[in-house]
C-alpha cells in the first residue's frame, strides 16, 4: 500500500500505485432500451466506469424505432446491481421530438439489470406517467447514474 505525505498532490503515476492500471477506465457498452418492446436506437454514447463495486454510467441514446405508449421506459445496466429495487441512483431524461419537450426524472433501480425514471409525480414512471407517448424516431434518452454492483 502506498503512503504519501500530508499535502501531497496525487499524480496519475501515484494513482496507479493505489489502484491497478485500468481500474476506473471508461468502457463502452450497448445498453438495451425497452418500452414494452425492444426499441431500436443509435448508441451515441454509453459507457461505464467501475471502481471496486461502484459503477458510474453515462447514456445518450438516439431513438430510431418505436416503443409502446403508456409503458415504462427502461434502460439496461452494464453490470448487475446490488442496490435495493427502487433506490434512486441518478437522473435521466427523455426528449420527445414530436412536441420538442424534455421529461426528466430520478433514475431508479428496477431490477438487477434495469433502471427506469420516476418524475416528481408519485407512483408514475416516465412512459406510464407524465410522459405517456411511445418513444419514436428522433427522440433522445439520456441518463447519468451511479450504483453498487454485485461484485
Amino acid at each position: 500500500m502506498s503512503t504519501f505525505p500530508a499535502g501531497h498532490i496525487l499524480t496519475s503515476a501515484d494513482m496507479d500505485t493505489i489502484t491497478p492500471v485500468g481500474v476506473g477506465a471508461w468502457t463502452s457498452f450497448t445498453p438495451t432500451l425497452v418500452q414494452s418492446v425492444a426499441v431500436t436506437k443509435t448508441t451515441v454514447q454509453a459507457s461505464y466506469m467501475k471502481i471496486g463495486r461502484l459503477c458510474v454510467v453515462n447514456y445518450y441514446l438516439s431513438v430510431t424505432g418505436a416503443g409502446t405508449a403508456a409503458n415504462v421506459v427502461q434502460l439496461g445496466l452494464p453490470l448487475a446491481s446490488n442496490s435495493v429495487a427502487f433506490a434512486g441512483v441518478g437522473s435521466g431524461m427523455i426528449f420527445d421530438s414530436s412536441v420538442s419537450t424534455f421529461y426528466s426524472g430520478t433514475a431508479i433501480i428496477d431490477t438487477a439489470t434495469t433502471v427506469k425514471f420516476a418524475p416528481n409525480a408519485v407512483g408514475n414512471y416516465l412512459g406510464a406517467g407524465s410522459f405517456t407517448a411511445g418513444l419514436a424516431s428522433g427522440d433522445i434518452v439520456s441518463a447519468f447514474i451511479a450504483y453498487q454492483t454485485t461484485t
